[in-house]
């Protein structure tokens, strides 16, 4: 594990394999060397004497002290338990249920709690590099400074959860479209996104793509269905050459639809929402996450840049802190270092002069 050095490659813990092969002290052994490579439990127990698998807790494979490491490090994720218990008295159709009182009963003495909806874990581990492709807003448009800009704000915020910062790099262009197939190409910023994946996404194997098209190709006359098969093709040359979890933003609100006259004048509030209804499906559909930017800002008009097309500081903000919220409901591995410093940070509050105030 230590010479791959790699977050994709990660362990199961299976209390029972180790009694299996004679180790007798499986937690105090075996955790302290494996924990950091644990993503994903089994629950078995076994007996020493011949190897037979046994509801959690009756066996040698010391689960309930594994249960105390694993509240510890604050694991989110599933501990799975096995459809079988070989050992005489054990098994037969009653066996599961057996199995699942048990492991219910060792989790109420550690005190784990039991969820009735877990929430998917996209993204366990820390985000290593980000890639942001898209239009004008993207590059910045038009924030008052680089560091406004939501990509170098969403930057920021993941880099203040992680132990180590990620590393930022926008590939935004202005008047940028999907596809060299689309109306507007022709006079566009150029290269369009399907022919500068290579360059300026790939070439960088992030683990963090953020897509953001819609807005100039709704106002750039492309059709609804070619702006769909082209945004899927995109998706689908990102994960075909990386592994990098992969985030949809829906358009921008705007609210000059005349701004750039007849070239960029052909959209609408309305097909706004047909474009960021279709990036919405796309995401589902394609194993994306998606970031509702149109709800985001509320229609808030004082978001916008007096040009009435670009976002301002307060709507760059916005933009970020959406696209950072989506993340972190949908990926623990923000989570990994705050969750390491609960148990060992000081307590800082101190209300005794509020308190005092009022002679208490």
């Amino acid at each position: 594990m230590q010479g791959v050095n790699s977050p994709y490659l990660r362990l199961l813990w299976d209390p029972a394999n180790f009694v299996q092969v004679g180790e007798t002290q499986v937690t105090q052994r075996g955790w302290p060397l494996l924990a950091d490579y644990i993503d994903y439990v089994h629950i078995r127990d076994a007996y020493l004497a011949d190897g037979s698998v046994c509801p959690a807790g009756q066996g040698d494979g010391q689960i309930k002290e594994f249960l105390f490491q694993l509240w510890d490090k604050g694991y989110q994720g599933f501990l799975a338990l096995e459809p079988y218990v070989t050992h005489p008295g054990h098994g037969g159709v009653d066996a599961m249920p057996r199995a699942v009182e048990a492991l219910r009963g060792l989790m109420a003495e550690v005190g784990c709690l039991e969820k009735s909806h877990i929430r998917w874990d996209w993204w366990p581990h820390e985000f290593r590099k980000m890639v942001a492709l898209g239009e004008s807003t993207t590059a910045g448009g038009w924030s008052s400074s680089p560091d406004r800009c939501w990509v170098a704000l969403l930057a920021d915020l993941i880099s203040d959860y992680q132990a180590q910062p990620v590393e930022c790099v926008n590939s935004g262009i202005g008047a940028n479209v999907i596809s060299t197939r689309s109306p507007s190409y022709n006079y566009s910023g150029k290269p369009a996104a399907s022919e500068r994946l290579d360059k300026h996404v790939i070439a960088h194997q992030p683990d963090l793509v953020l897509v953001s098209y819609g807005l100039n190709d709704s106002r750039g006359r492309t059709p609804l269905e070619l702006f769909r098969r082209e945004l899927i093709s995109v998706v689908g040359r990102i994960r075909q050459a990386t592994r990098a979890l992969v985030v949809l933003l829906g358009p921008y609100y705007v609210i000059d639809f005349r701004r750039g006259g007849e070239r960029w004048g052909h959209g609408s509030l309305e097909l706004l929402y047909r474009y960021n209804e279709a990036t919405a499906e796309i995401a589902h559909a394609e194993g994306c996450l998606f970031v509702d930017v149109l709800a985001a800002n509320g229609e808030t008009d004082w978001m916008v840049h007096y040009d009435g097309v670009h976002a301002n500081d307060l709507g760059h903000r916005i933009i970020a802190n959406e696209v950072f919220r989506v993340l972190a409901q949908h990926c623990s591995g923000l989570a990994r270092h705050t969750k390491s410093l609960e148990r060992i940070s000081p307590r800082w509050r101190d209300e005794s002069v509020l308190k005092a105030d009022y002679g208490y």
